[in-house]
């Protein structure tokens, strides 16, 4: 190339995005990097929801989900055992008993269903029994059904396109959430967010 206008030092995923975008701007670009050949490691563990809208906009970005390994959980080794999992999808979360409805609308969409024993620690945190929570990847309750209705559950999955490895389209911010009443069970209702 002759007289390149711009010379990118690093060839890893931010130089050629930057190289990628300044060429497609009309620049004449030359990316230069310490070693000779392509890396063999990983230099980007993760795309960060900015980088895929810099991507959207030089049309990277469906290629770049299509290709991607999608990461659904963490699991923490401490001392040669697995100390704690951690779930980057939605799940669902059943204080008492699951009623077969909502463990079949679960698992028609690949949802995990976590249930857990009914406990007064639980009470007093304002969880209720039979309750069924969808919880966010954020750990941001989306919706808190305290009748286990599975109906409630398959509606709200549907309008949101929530299935397993899915993403919320919710707004990810407090102030850009508004609450919604869910009606309990002959009590106050408890305020959930969409």
């Amino acid at each position: 190339m002759a007289d390149p206008e711009v010379l990118v030092v690093g060839a890893g995923p931010t130089g050629l995005v930057l190289a990628l975008w300044l060429t497609r701007l009309g620049a004449r670009v030359r990316v230069i990097d310490k070693t000779a050949e392509a890396g063999t490691t990983s230099r980007a563990v993760g795309v960060q929801a900015r980088t895929l809208e810099l991507y959207q906009q030089a049309d990277l970005a469906s290629a770049v989900v299509e290709d991607a390994v999608k990461v659904v959980a963490v699991n923490l080794w401490v001392g040669g055992g697995n100390a704690a999992r951690a779930s980057l999808t939605w799940q669902a979360h059943c204080y008492g008993q699951a009623p077969p409805a909502v463990r079949a609308a679960c698992a028609a969409r690949g949802l995990e269903l976590h249930t857990f024993p009914w406990q007064a620690a639980a009470a007093k945190a304002g969880l209720q029994k039979g309750a069924v929570y969808l919880v966010r990847p954020d750990g941001y309750v989306g919706l808190a059904d305290p009748t286990g209705d599975a109906g409630a559950i398959v509606r709200y999955l549907a309008r949101h396109e929530i299935c397993a490895g899915s993403r919320s389209r919710l707004p990810s911010t407090p102030d850009q959430r508004r609450p919604v009443a869910v009606p309990g069970r002959g009590g106050d209702p408890i305020e959930a967010h969409q």
